[in-house]
């Protein structure tokens, strides 16, 4: 690995395998995580959020990467059965492992699918996922957890 964009391809490529033993050697332990449903301070609690959210992925195709040293960006779909979903990351790597994942996306289609159980992360306080809002009558679900 001679840059930032090895090490992300490298990532990706574990992700789309759900290889999650090479995922968390591109990590370091102290990565952070930001993204709409979560916010996370560890590569354990991330890779802990992998296992849950990718159990309902068909695939994920790479749209395009930018970048080059320590701040690369890389944007991609989330396949589902009921739907695609657009990704924009934005990894910054420390030492040549990732030390800090952005996330960006619309949460809408996959509410239902935020892990539990994670710690509360970088930004302190609070839940790491929003609180849902009680309603009359619970939002009906496809089989993948998105809604439909």
């Amino acid at each position: 690995m001679n840059n930032g964009r090895d090490v992300v391809d490298r990532y990706f490529g574990a992700l789309t395998t759900r290889d999650l033993t090479t995922v968390r050697t591109l990590l370091h332990d102290d990565l952070t995580f930001t993204g709409p449903m979560a916010t996370l301070a560890s590569a354990d609690d991330y890779l802990r959020g992998l296992e849950h959210i990718t159990a309902g992925i068909l695939r994920m195709e790479r749209r395009g990467v930018v970048g080059d040293g320590n701040d690369i960006v890389q944007i991609y779909d989330v396949v589902l059965n009921d739907g695609t979903v657009p990704v924009a990351e934005w990894l910054r790597l420390r030492d040549r492992r990732i030390a800090s994942i952005e996330m960006m996306l619309d949460p809408g289609p996959c509410a239902g699918r935020a892990p539990t159980g994670l710690t509360a992360g970088a930004r302190g306080g609070g839940a790491p996922f929003p609180a849902r809002r009680p309603t009359a009558t619970p939002p009906r679900r496809s089989p993948s957890g998105c809604a439909p």
